[in-house]
């Protein structure tokens, strides 16, 4: 079977006789598959929206579950907990109850902030995600769509055609019919 390309630029390939039945198998070659994954996406685009719904406590905790900490987290932590406690020496309190609160303090930040820089790239990604699965859930449902348009104009063409034989056919008779008719009246008056 010749590609669709090769098809539409020499559409001199087609007759009316038997190669309109061509049409059927390139609209399920071209356009099937894409119509066949069709449901598949529609159950996980589903599934992945409903956790968005339905839990999305558990939608983020699956995708904080994945956080690690940033390469540069460690590097950053030790330089704010040095700063501080050259700070803590300088005032005179180093190693006394505050500058002990300040570090803590500075490790909570550093690691909130570095968690919530996690979730920020991950749910970018997660919507980047679902924008695809969207699009091609859209490029599915246009390929079925199309499918059943051109399956429809496919069945119309295909009855259109075997009605025309069957009037061209009827035609055929009745112009014979009358040959004979006008034939057999033409000898009757001979008679």
């Amino acid at each position: 079977m010749p590609s669709m390309t090769d098809v539409l630029s020499n559409s001199s390939q087609f007759t009316p006789e038997g190669d309109i039945e061509k049409v059927k198998g390139y609209l399920t070659k071209y356009l099937g598959p894409y119509a066949d994954q069709g449901p598949d996406l529609f159950k996980k685009m589903q599934s992945m929206y409903g956790g968005l719904t339905d839990d999305p406590s558990g939608t983020l905790q699956k995708i904080g579950a994945g956080y690690q900490q940033d390469p540069g987290y460690q590097a950053a932590l030790q330089q704010s907990l040095q700063a501080a406690n050259q700070a803590a020496a300088a005032g005179g309190f180093s190693g006394s109850g505050q500058s002990q609160q300040m570090a803590a303090n500075i490790a909570q930040q550093a690691a909130s902030k570095d968690y919530g820089n996690y979730m920020q790239r991950a749910l970018g990604l997660y919507g980047t995600g679902l924008q695809g699965q969207a699009g091609l859930e859209g490029q599915t449902f246009g390929a079925s769509e199309d499918m059943a348009s051109g399956l429809s104009s496919y069945a119309t063409s295909l009855a259109n055609l075997k009605q025309a034989q069957a009037e061209s056919a009827a035609k055929q008779k009745s112009g014979m019919w009358g040959a004979l008719g006008g034939l057999a009246g033409t000898a009757l008056s001979f008679l």
